[in-house]
């Protein structure tokens, strides 16, 4: 039999360091700082589980703090990149009807830039300039592109590039 704590003997407090700290109004930087401690222990938590995610964006006003929180199955894209991959989907759709080709081409396609090889890897309709997001095949670096600079480099039919 196991004694789980009598009153003779107090806890052991020896591995729990508790900070103690009078919050008086939630502004920016009480915000980060929080974010910054919970998410540790977020994350660990989650491992256990198999997910990973961790604190969002923050709302607050001087009384309260609202975090939006994100739990996903370990190594599953995130929500953004899987807008960003249905855009692309949706834009390579669109440009292969332009170019009289069939949209597995465009995606599947390494582009050639330069000295580098590409592929396409999502499409930010949020993003004015430069929506077009191509990865580096060699390095795996994420670049993006204006889509006037994608659109010299696409495949384009046969027939049409004998008008």
């Amino acid at each position: 039999m196991q004694i789980i704590n009598d009153s003779k003997t107090p806890p052991d407090t020896s591995k729990r360091k508790v900070k103690t700290m009078n919050i008086t109004e939630i502004n920016k930087q009480v915000c980060k700082m929080l974010r910054d401690e919970i998410n540790p222990v977020i994350q660990n938590k989650l491992r256990e589980y198999g997910l990973e995610g961790g604190l969002g964006n923050a709302s607050y006003d001087d009384s309260t703090v609202t975090f939006k929180f994100e739990a996903r199955l370990e190594g599953s894209p995130t929500k953004r990149d899987k807008d960003l991959q249905l855009n692309l989907e949706r834009w390579a759709g669109y440009k292969a009807i332009q170019c009289g080709v069939e949209k597995e081409d465009i995606l599947n396609k390494e582009y050639i830039i330069g000295a580098n090889r590409y592929r396409l890897t999502g499409f930010n309709t949020k993003a004015s300039k430069r929506p077009v997001y191509m990865q580096n095949i060699m390095d795996k670096r994420e670049y993006s592109f204006t889509e006037d600079h994608i659109d010299t480099i696409l495949p384009v039919a046969e027939e049409r590039n004998q008008k």
